[in-house]
């Protein structure tokens, strides 16, 4: 239990710290510590199916509990029942809160594979990388809902609780291909809440009219995944992780429709120099993290190895206070090393509201 203990007590420390740091805590904090907990997050998932794939029996089943899990959740509309659920009965912002919180510290893979590893193995890995995250998310709503927030920790307590308390009551039940199988899925949902795309880029600004100002400048691109594919001979469950530095261009037009302004933005980035890890061919994980040949795993990469682009077009309509953006993004991200070729293509359309929470000028 000491995992729990430990994850409760960090929402509670959380709490306290976001409610005397009234002010909040700035977003560029909050974002250089949610992306620290992804990358940790793809590392323990992608720990844990390199570590237990090998020893599975049904090596496919996973797949199959993935896809049928996410059609059977899809179908029953969990989340959506959930937020319905939420807004019934939210009539205050601490409810709102509460709810907010409750729904991530408890309804997560690490919240539920980490009580069960504990229980059985005595393994509080997952459960402390939890805390640190939740440590991170509460101080975050205890700025925006008060001290009141602490009362979630008492649930997650009793959701975890009774998860290790489950676990150690079946542990001599349960067998050894189960609990493998179940870390797959697991290693695998966890690593997916870790996928990390993180960019930073400063641009100098060139007004030509009042309405249009083209920016230019340099970018710094941090990437990080997990991928299974069945096509992969050399390593069907492969990790991805390369960070990038490169040039970063922009147009932006502001215009008014039907008295309604609207920016129209489109941004270009370009990688020029980077480093990637990618093993050789034909050379497993094992022997990279287990043996420890890293000979040729991290690379330079530049446009001979690495031509890739991404480009991003939005729209931002503003309806009194609030901000609708559409978006559509094109990525395509090539790569050739190691005599490996990996393309993949994105096309993603998109629809949210902006906040902005701070201007640095």
């Amino acid at each position: 239990m000491l995992g729990t203990i430990v994850n409760t007590l960090t929402i509670i420390t959380g709490s306290l710290f976001g409610h005397v740091a009234k002010k909040g805590i700035k977003e560029q904090y909050q974002k250089v510590m949610f992306t620290a907990m992804g990358l940790a997050s793809l590392a323990l998932g992608f720990n844990a199916v390199s570590n237990h794939l090998p020893k599975s029996q049904y090596p496919v089943l996973f797949i199959v509990s993935l896809s049928v899990g996410g059609l059977i959740g899809t179908m029953l509309d969990i989340d959506g029942r959930f937020k319905r659920l939420v807004n019934r009965y939210s009539k205050s912002n601490l409810a709102q809160g509460l709810s907010t919180g409750i729904l991530l510290y408890c309804i997560g893979t690490l919240s539920i594979v980490g009580p069960m590893m504990s229980a059985l193995y005595g393994d509080n890995t997952y459960l402390f990388t939890n805390a640190t995250l939740d440590l991170v998310t509460s101080a975050v709503l205890a700025t925006t809902y008060g001290i009141g927030m602490v009362l979630a920790a008492p649930v997650l307590f009793c959701w975890q609780g009774s998860i290790y308390l489950i676990a150690s009551l079946a542990g001599n039940i349960i067998p050894d291909a189960l609990v493998t199988e179940i870390s797959i899925v697991g290693g695998t949902l966890i690593a997916a809440s870790g996928l990390v795309n993180w960019n930073y880029a400063l641009h100098y600004n060139f007004r030509l009219t009042p309405q249009f100002k083209l920016l230019a400048g340099g970018m710094a691109d941090l990437n990080g995944g997990f991928v299974y594919n069945l096509r992969n001979g050399n390593n069907p469950a492969q990790a991805r992780a390369y960070i990038n530095v490169g040039a970063s261009g922009m147009a932006i037009w502001d215009l008014r429709i039907n008295h309604r302004p609207l920016t129209l933005r489109y941004q270009l980035n370009l990688p020029l120099a980077g480093i990637m890890f990618m093993p050789n061919y034909g050379q497993s994980y094992y022997e990279i993290f287990t043996l420890g040949h890293w000979d040729g795993v991290v690379n330079f990469t530049s446009l001979h190895n690495q031509p890739s682009l991404r480009q991003l077009l939005t729209a931002d309509l503003q309806l009194g206070r609030t901000t609708l953006r559409l978006a559509y993004l094109w990525d395509a991200q090539q790569a050739k090393v190691n005599e490996i070729k990996t393309h993949t293509h994105s096309h993603v359309f998109m629809v949210g509201v902006v906040k902005h929470l701070y201007l640095i000028k």
